[in-house]
């Protein structure tokens, strides 16, 4: 097996539980690089979400995404106690 046949990835699927709550699942999938550069890794962790019981609509981020970062300041935050406004991340580019 080649590198790039052993590669994968950690990606989060934001979709819903059965009772139509959100939840975050993560899994690992295979992913080349080619598969990075055209985002067949989110589709194949969208389907893992939904082999798993979850539904849509379904997002589907990683490491690299501009989400998972956003995330991680949102999550920090609310940690803290402090009021997260949606419009702020909306102005960080």
């Amino acid at each position: 097996m080649t590198q790039q046949q052993s590669q994968t990835q950690e990606v989060v699927v934001l979709c819903t539980k059965k009772d139509g709550s959100p939840v975050f699942h993560t899994c690992r999938v295979p992913a080349s690089d080619a598969a990075k550069l055209f985002g067949t890794h989110h589709l194949l962790a969208k389907q893992d979400a939904a082999t798993k019981g979850f539904e849509g609509p379904m997002l589907a981020f990683d490491s690299i995404d501009q989400a998972l970062v956003e995330l991680e300041g949102i999550v920090t935050r609310v940690a803290d106690g402090e009021c997260v406004e949606a419009a702020s991340f909306a102005l960080m580019d």
